[in-house]
């Protein structure tokens, strides 16, 4: 998905035309504020996220497979402070997308990932079905 939406992009980010907000200045800004309004509209209560907690999400799943603290810091674009990752290494030769793989989500959200529609409730009973008959 990462590697589709770079190639159509215009102006070298993962997402073009986000508009600057906020007393930073940032790009997310606004994005966030529309995460934030969309998720108070579906009334989830306690269990609502902020958008800030995909970011968090995605870490504590690269952690989880093991991938090294400055290959994340790659992929979600933090600075590596160390003098020798930080300083002398931009990360140019490591390969991300063999991390990035490495992480599995619900068959709906891979579906996604990978561009295909997620199943109707109607495919699932199909679905379900056939392997019961089986």
């Amino acid at each position: 998905m990462l590697e589709r939406r770079c190639r159509q992009s215009k102006d070298a980010f993962v997402f073009d035309g986000l508009l600057p907000g906020g007393p930073d200045k940032k790009r997310s800004w606004n994005v966030s504020k529309a995460f934030g309004h969309y998720t108070k509209s579906l009334d989830l209560g306690e269990q609502r996220q902020v958008f800030h907690a995909l970011r968090n999400t995605f870490t504590e799943a690269m952690e989880a497979v093991e991938v090294p603290e400055s290959t994340t810091k790659l992929i979600i674009g933090h600075k590596r402070a160390s003098l020798t990752y930080g300083h002398y290494s931009k990360g140019e030769r490591v390969k991300l997308r063999e991390h990035i793989n490495k992480l599995h989500y619900a068959d709906d959200v891979m579906r996604l990932i990978r561009g295909v529609a997620p199943m109707t409730l109607q495919q699932r009973k199909h679905r379900t079905r056939r392997k019961t008959k089986k």
